[in-house]
């Protein structure tokens, strides 16, 4: 299989999505990025999870 390199930034003022190093995608974002340590993590296209992560990660 092929490895990728993923990487999300957030600097208090805009969200970057880095692929193997190349800049893919961002949007302006202000705020306070919220977390709970209860929380699943969760991998897909939708925050309700409806479009499903398929694939390996290691």
């Amino acid at each position: 299989g092929t490895w990728y390199h993923l990487a999300g930034v957030y600097d208090g003022s805009e969200m970057r999505i880095y692929i193997n190093g190349a800049l893919v995608a961002f949007a302006p974002q202000s705020g306070v990025i919220g977390f709970h340590p209860q929380a699943p993590a969760c991998l897909a296209n939708l925050p309700n999870a409806s479009v499903p992560y398929y694939g390996w990660m290691d």
